[in-house]
């Protein structure tokens, strides 16, 4: 997921909250002249100023609305925004263990659908 697209993500059960996110995992390209190309790739929980000749991928990461407490994984860097009744419950357990280091407790601990 293109680190800009925050812009325009709301959270799907109450469409209109922005969605706050946590960087898990992210790559970075860098823009030269129209062409983009690889720059690197790192582990990252900062928030970072971006330089205005690169863009940010985010490959792993979770977004969050902080009015219904709901989270949605960023996996292989796709949003899994899908209502509640459509997520694979076993893929998000999963994913919250790996991480569960890095991830503020209220995603671990409170987000819903569920939480460890």
């Amino acid at each position: 997921m293109l680190k800009r697209m925050l812009d325009i993500l709301v959270c799907p059960f109450d469409k209109e909250s922005s969605l706050e996110l946590f960087e898990l995992k992210t790559r970075t390209f860098e823009k030269s002249d129209g062409e983009t190309e690889i720059k690197g790739s790192k582990l990252s929980n900062n928030k970072e100023k971006d330089p205005s000749n690169e863009e940010i991928v985010i490959e792993e990461g979770v977004l969050f609305c902080n009015n219904c407490s709901r989270f949605y994984p960023i996996v292989e860097e796709i949003p899994i925004i899908l209502p509640d009744e459509l997520r694979d419950k076993n893929k998000d357990i999963e994913m919250l263990n790996r991480w569960s280091n890095s991830l503020p407790t209220k995603i671990i601990k409170k987000g819903l659908p569920w939480h460890l």
